[in-house]
């Protein structure tokens, strides 16, 4: 399986729901992977990835992580590539996450550089020269200025894409030019996937990305599969019109109205619980429920665009 099949289609950042006295609900995310992969999630259609930003990475301990990652993989029965987020504040850790999720059976890992400090250019290219040294499988770039508090040059790239096992970049910005300029920047093959999420489409397919990284297709992965077909097929007319009738009411109340970004996957596990998908839909302190004036409007708009 080469990398272009894994980073193509629909990459799930799923969600880990949490029993009502905080553990990691294995049942759940067992039940909760067998229903994307039957939503359309599949090899060439999409990837799954578990502990991202969206399933609280920042709120596991190593060992739950990798404990997700067995649940996830076992579930998805090879039917899916499973792309493993392995962020950390330190080279070190992050690494040893890596070479945990590679014996584990990961098609890929996703991995954001330490977040804490703001990295210079040094200490950025020693991250990803020693982690891409340290596995054999493919490793994503996640970019994420909203947590490391930082935007990485797009030059950076070019010296990246040698890297042996730097395969794909998640990019995360709000700077269309610079999306652009990546889209031919790109050495070797070096895959882009747009980190945004799905109103930044048809963007993505303009600028060659084979696949976006969506939150939504935890509770609506038919929708978000057909949105990236539309795409593929250069479609961009009936893909803004999905967008706006199925996506971008709750992306507008998700990114404008939530009053801090820990708050999303809240949100997101609280569609899925009202859909039936998990049983509990709190996150771990601090992010722990949604206030009721969000979780009414959320109620409004599942039901406007037929989720309810």
């Amino acid at each position: 399986m080469t990398s272009h099949d894994i980073f193509t289609g629909v990459g799930v950042v799923m969600t880990t729901p949490f029993t009502a006295n905080g553990e990691v609900d294995e049942e759940g995310l067992q039940k909760h992977t067998r229903f994307l992969v039957e939503g359309g999630i599949t090899r060439g259609n999409g990837w799954l990835v578990p502990t991202g930003s969206t399933g609280e990475c920042y709120a596991l301990t190593n060992d739950e992580r990798a404990r997700v990652w067995e649940i996830v993989i076992d579930a998805a029965a090879g039917q899916v590539p499973v792309v493993v987020g392995t962020n950390h504040a330190n080279t070190r850790e992050a690494i040893e996450l890596s070479r945990r999720a590679e014996h584990l059976g990961a098609a890929a890992t996703m991995n954001l550089a330490p977040f804490y400090h703001a990295l210079d250019k040094t200490a950025y290219l020693t991250h990803y020269k020693q982690l891409s040294n340290a596995v054999d499988i493919p490793v994503q770039i996640y970019t994420n200025p909203y947590v490391s508090g930082f935007e990485v040059p797009v030059e950076w790239f070019a010296e990246l894409a040698d890297l042996e096992h730097i395969e794909a970049v998640k990019f995360v910005s709000t700077d269309v030019l610079a999306y652009e300029k990546l889209s031919r920047l790109r050495g070797r093959e070096l895959i882009i996937n747009n980190g945004l999420g799905e109103p930044w489409e048809p963007l993505g397919f303009i600028c060659g990305s084979p696949g976006v990284v969506s939150g939504h297709a935890n509770y609506m992965p038919e929708v978000i599969v057909e949105m990236v077909s539309l795409g593929r097929q250069g479609r961009y007319d009936d893909m803004y019109a999905l967008l706006k009738a199925k996506i971008n009411p709750l992306s507008d109340l998700m990114y404008r109205e939530l009053p801090a970004g820990g708050y999303v996957p809240v949100q997101i596990k609280y569609i899925e619980k009202a859909k039936g998908l998990i049983k509990n839909s709190r996150g771990r302190a601090p992010f722990i429920d949604l206030s009721a004036e969000i979780a009414e409007k959320t109620d409004r708009i599942m039901a406007s665009i037929g989720l309810a």
